[in-house]
């Protein structure tokens, strides 16, 4: 996937909602893969919370996935600063997790934000999950499927429903482009509450890459 994107001005409801979905089967602002929630980690500049990661990650304790859409570590400095904040200062909190998240996710269409609402609003958000599917491989169809998956769609219908917003399709049939049953493995932080994204986000294992 390519960088982030610097953006300014709110997001379209669509993109609320789309990461809000993603969210709900990544983790929580505070979380880190497979330890779960670390207290404290939305209190630290991003430069302290990826050293901290990076630590436990030498140790052989974490993957690196961390925060809510659960950024590698070592990618997150630079998408931090493609979302325009400064690493040194600026905190791993709700607030600045959410720029790094809609910078990034944006940055993987060439269209950046719009062309991910044309698709969704023409009944391709299969598309959009297809895409982003090697990034966040809790996506249906990914490679770490787990328990939250397969509610997916039903989750971003909700999202878009509560903005007022309602896609001409979406799978009718949750998690089908996976025949097997959603693991619930060990393979992710368990996601703490889904709050809809108003002004708040994070980032996800780019297990394919990226950065």
């Amino acid at each position: 996937g390519g960088g982030g994107q610097l953006i300014s001005g709110p997001a379209p409801k669509e993109i609320n909602s789309l990461m809000s979905a993603i969210s709900g089967a990544e983790g929580g602002i505070e979380s880190v893969n497979t330890i779960g929630e670390m207290k404290g980690l939305s209190e630290m500049t991003i430069d302290q919370a990826i050293a901290k990661v990076e630590t436990l990650k030498g140790e052989g304790k974490t993957s690196g996935a961390m925060g809510r859409m659960q950024h590698m570590s070592q990618y997150l400095r630079k998408r931090a600063i493609d979302a325009g904040l400064d690493p040194s200062t600026a905190k791993f909190n709700q607030e600045n997790q959410y720029k790094i998240d809609r910078s990034f996710l944006a940055g993987q269409f060439k269209g950046g934000e719009q062309e991910i609402v044309n698709l969704m609003k023409s009944g391709k958000i299969t598309d959009v999950v297809a895409k982003l599917r090697g990034i966040w491989p809790s996506l249906p169809g990914g490679s770490q499927e787990n328990m939250h998956t397969s509610a997916f769609y039903k989750r971003l219908e909700n999202f878009l429903s509560k903005s007022g917003v309602q896609l001409p399709q979406t799978p009718t049939k949750p998690g089908q482009q996976s025949p097997q049953a959603p693991s619930a493995s060990k393979s992710g932080p368990q996601p703490i509450q889904v709050i809809p994204f108003q002004q708040q986000s994070q980032v996800q294992p780019a297990s394919s890459g990226g950065g």
